[in-house]
């Protein structure tokens, strides 16, 4: 959808003399990358920050990079967990074929 109000040249600032967007990398103090994804205080102080800047529209927009953090993927926890998952995908594993006597035991 085309906007009329807000066109490449609104956000250029060419009408106030000044761009409309900023880039968050130019701060040299913004660092949205979480090192340590166990440190809840340091998981919660960027999150927060990022929200922060996502809602300051006063004189400028905020782009770039708000938060960032290095998980495993999904398929990478489940193959720990389940570590025939490495060699095989799941709709390949025999699920059908198991001796589950086992589980049954440890429940009783």
């Amino acid at each position: 959808m085309y906007n009329d109000l807000r066109t490449k040249e609104w956000y250029a600032g060419e009408d106030i003399g000044r761009a409309r967007i900023r880039r968050l990398e130019a701060d040299s103090t913004w660092d949205p990358v979480v090192k340590d994804p166990t440190n809840i205080d340091e998981i919660v102080e960027k999150k927060t920050r990022a929200l922060r800047a996502s809602y300051e529209t006063q004189d400028s927009l905020a782009v770039g990079v708000f938060y960032s953090v290095d998980l495993p993927t999904y398929d990478e926890q489940l193959a720990v967990k389940v570590p025939a998952l490495k060699e095989h995908p799941l709709v390949d594993l025999p699920l059908y074929q198991r001796d589950v006597d086992p589980l049954f035991a440890e429940l009783a």
